[in-house]
């Protein structure tokens, strides 16, 4: 457990910051972008780390959109070339930037900040996009964590000789499209900067805080029937019906539910469906996305129903096309020892209602993919008192993002991570453990 002086020196840092990070979750949350598009937000979030004394790279890992910034105390920083994606290491524990023996203990906080489309007038810009995601202030809590946790650090180094370490703020772009630490994270590039601990928190219209959580591993597939037209009344007999193939695959797909492992879901929608009514339909096409509770398991679900396909193909005389998504999102590895910290530091700074996700329940996240690759922590912070039941994307949760209360809970929220990732920094028993349980998991 972190030394109570050492709590109250990550407080009084983050104190000093707090009107800051209010400014930047407002920010954000008034220029509100979509995915791919995030260049303002990356670039003045990037522009206030380098403020704070970071060693900025933008743009970073081959995303016009993400942003490393670095702050290392006791070493020197990564080498230009820690910017660009490295191949996967082979083994999860060996940094891939620094030599063996050299190795300095590196905490990384998480910053997303894409919006979402669809909220008409209620956008704050006009643009129709919105922060109900609550994207703005994970951003803005990670950027306060990082820097909380790195005048900490200055402020130890007389009183701790040899101090190492190393506090990560990296903008990770499109999370509410294709995911972009997936590309990231199939780069190494989360590997290469020898992470010890990720840490990020996000807002939920849901009772209690939890650490817990859940991702459902999921990808999506567009399924894609080519037949024969013909006259639908005078000769459909020379016809091949791609909409029997398409509706075939839709009956054999929700009779498999009952035949998956708990979790496993798939919902899907007829894309093309025909051109008129007396024409035999020769090209029609349906988008499936499918989730599981493991990677691993989603790939058995994705081939069962593939196979739906294949048979829908065959009962038809059809063909059938097969695309799946490029990127998959993976499920999310918890770390008891990591959140074992990071509930002693909430808990430390006033939070006790700690419920359990429930995995029936659970959405998808790019979160889970750096989990794979690096121990990670994924901490939801309850909005449930002043949200008026609304919950994250829905239109009525907008006006929650950017509340006094939302306010609140970001600084609890920079306070605890920053409290959390200094005892990754400073124990080495903490990170052994976390490390241990990390491979454990593999």
């Amino acid at each position: 457990m972190i030394r109570n002086e050492w709590k109250d020196l990550i407080a009084a840092a983050e104190d000093r910051i707090a009107a800051a990070a209010e400014e930047m979750s407002t920010w954000l949350w008034s220029h509100p972008e979509i995915s791919d598009q995030e260049f303002g937000a990356s670039r003045y979030l990037a522009e206030k780390a380098a403020e704070k004394g970071f060693r900025v790279t933008i743009p970073f890992a081959g995303l016009e959109t993400a942003f490393l910034a670095e702050f290392t105390i006791g070493g020197e920083g990564f080498a230009e070339s820690a910017a660009a994606p490295a191949a996967p290491a082979a083994d999860h524990a060996a940094p891939a930037v620094t030599a063996p023996g050299a190795h300095i203990p590196t905490a990384a906080f998480l910053a997303e900040y894409d919006a979402l489309p669809g909220y008409g007038d209620l956008s704050p810009d006009g643009s129709g996009n919105g922060h109900a995601c609550g994207h703005n202030w994970i951003a803005a809590a990670a950027f306060a964590a990082a820097v909380s946790l790195k005048e900490t650090l200055e402020e130890l180094e007389a009183e701790l000789p040899g101090l190492r370490g190393r506090v990560l703020l990296i903008g990770t772009p499109s999370e509410e499209t294709w995911g972009g630490k997936i590309k990231m994270s199939e780069d190494g590039v989360f590997r290469a900067l020898g992470i010890d601990a990720a840490f990020e928190s996000h807002l939920s219209g849901a009772k209690g805080f939890c650490l817990e959580n859940y991702m459902l591993a999921c990808t999506d597939i567009m399924y894609t029937f080519h037949g024969k037209a013909s006259h639908a009344s005078a000769h459909p007999e020379n016809g091949i019906n791609a909409l029997d193939a398409v509706n075939l695959t839709y009956a054999g797909i929700s009779c498999l539910r009952q035949h998956l492992r708990p979790a496993s879901k798939m919902h899907g929608i007829i894309v093309k469906g025909g051109q008129a009514c007396n024409i035999v339909p020769d090209h029609t096409v349906m988008q499936f996305y499918a989730r599981a509770a493991k990677r691993d398991y989603l790939e058995t679900v994705i081939e069962k129903m593939n196979n739906c396909a294949r048979g829908a193909a065959l009962m038809t005389g059809c063909t059938v096309d097969i695309e799946r998504n490029r990127y998959t999102f993976a499920d999310m590895r918890n770390n008891g020892p990591l959140m074992q910290s990071m509930q002693e530091s909430m808990e430390a700074f006033g939070i006790t209602d700690f419920r359990k996700d429930d995995i029936n329940t659970a959405v998808t996240g790019d979160i889970g993919n750096i989990s794979y690759e690096v121990p990670s922590l994924y901490a939801i912070f309850s909005t449930a008192e002043t949200g008026n039941g609304a919950d994250i994307h829905e239109a009525g949760y907008l006006k929650v993002t950017d509340s006094d209360y939302a306010h609140g809970l970001l600084h609890t929220a920079a306070k605890s991570m920053a409290a959390s990732a200094l005892e990754i920094v400073t124990d080495e028993g903490v990170r052994n453990a976390v490390r241990a349980a990390f491979e454990a998991d593999a």
